[in-house]
Formats: structure tokens, sequence, C-alpha cells
């Protein structure tokens, strides 16, 4: 068994890897891409979120892509993590402008700030440290 200590925003393993923890709550908004979206929630939970928001529009009606949708959705109702889950699954299609606004309502009533992604967008870990660097930069000026 390892130890683990919890050293500001590094996991330090014995064996001297670190592991990049984010700091802010990450926010995804998924649909019917299911092999993109999986890369993607591979790499965010890499980095250990304590919350982690996702966001779905419905399925448009046509058969394929309510079998999409549901694969999808069985991605992110199947997560094994620690991390806070929250959902925000739309039973019928909104369409992206309006599933956007109300997902980004819905966001924003759960937290003051977010790293904001799409299931296509695939991140590193530095686009991690980037984000949370910018946010607290951003917090530390409204004081």
């Amino acid at each position: 068994m390892h130890s683990i200590k919890l050293i500001s925003y590094y996991l330090i393993i014995s064996k001297g890897k670190k592991i990049y923890q984010v700091k802010n709550v990450i926010a995804l908004f998924i649909y019917n891409k299911s092999d993109t979206t999986n890369k993607v929630l591979q790499k965010i939970l890499s980095v250990k979120p304590k919350t982690l928001i996702v966001i779905a529009d419905g399925p448009k009606g046509e058969k394929n892509d309510i079998e999409n949708v549901k694969n999808t959705r069985k991605l992110i109702k199947n997560i094994d993590t620690n991390c806070n889950l929250v959902t925000n699954f739309s039973e019928s299609n909104l369409g992206l402008k309006d599933r956007f606004s109300t997902g980004m309502n819905f966001i924003f009533d759960h937290t003051e700030q977010a790293i904001i992604l799409e299931d296509d967008c695939l991140p590193t870990e530095g686009f991690f440290r980037f984000c949370d660097e910018m946010l607290e930069s951003t917090e530390k000026r409204n004081l």
C-alpha cells in the first residue's frame, strides 16, 4: 500500500509520481458522442475533481440518436469515483443554444466558478492547472 499525503494541490505518492488535483469544479457538456466523451471523462477523472457537473441535452428523436444519447449517459452513470457527481440530463432535445444556456444557469446555481468543457474537447493536465491559476488570479483581483 502506498502512503498518500495531500500537499497543496498535489497528491504525492510514495513512488514519487505527482498527480495534479484540480481545485475547481469541472462542468462537462455531453450529448451523443460516447467515444469522445469517454476520452474526455478519463482526462477529467485523472485530475481528481472534488465536484463534476455533467449537462446533457435530450435526443432528437431518431432511433440512432436515442441510442447514442443513452450510451453516452451510461458512461456518466457508471463513473466509479469519489467526486461529487451532479447531473442535469434533459429528457427532450432543447437544441444547442437553449441547452447551453440552461446548462450554464444550472452550473452557476451550484458553484461560483467552474472549468467548463464540451464532450469533444480533450484537455491535458496542464489545461486544468492553467484554468485553476487563471480562476485563482481572477478571484484575487475581485476581492
